[in-house]
């Protein structure tokens, strides 16, 4: 019996240390009670491990959706970045230190995924702004 409530323990510990380690990453701050349920071993039922099971598949999926959506902005980043001759490294730089490493984990917080938003959106404002200097552009020849 004390075998299966280690056991059981262990399980506990280890999909809340997923649930931790990706909150961080998504700057998501979870909170230390979640700890707590492990601790309190009268509360190590099999009803409290699914539920953890799901959230954590729900942070694995928001997670991936971030991944996807940083990398799509950061690839609109680089091509406008070439077109409007501006040096992408410094660009994502200024938006994140984290960005300026083209290997390894991006920043994944909404705050980042923002800032890439707009700074997309005010590259092409500028680039719209450039076209209209030159005639031949603005009027479609």
């Amino acid at each position: 019996m004390r075998k299966l409530k280690c056991e059981r323990k262990k399980q506990f510990v280890e999909v809340l240390d997923q649930l931790l380690n990706i909150s961080k990453e998504l700057c998501k701050p979870r909170e230390d009670n979640l700890y707590k349920i492990v601790m309190d071993e009268t509360d190590l039922s099999l009803k409290r491990l699914p539920e953890l099971h799901r959230l954590l598949l729900e942070l694995q999926d928001e997670k991936s959706n971030r991944v996807k959506q940083v990398l799509a902005h950061l690839k609109t980043l680089d091509s406008l970045c070439k077109v409007l001759g501006l040096d992408f490294k410094h660009t994502v730089a200024e938006i994140h230190p984290s960005m300026d490493d083209s290997i390894g984990l991006k920043n994944q917080s909404s705050d980042t995924i923002d800032k890439l938003a707009a700074t997309i959106l005010s590259l092409r404002e500028v680039k719209t702004q450039r076209m209209h200097k030159f005639p031949c552009w603005s009027s479609g020849v």
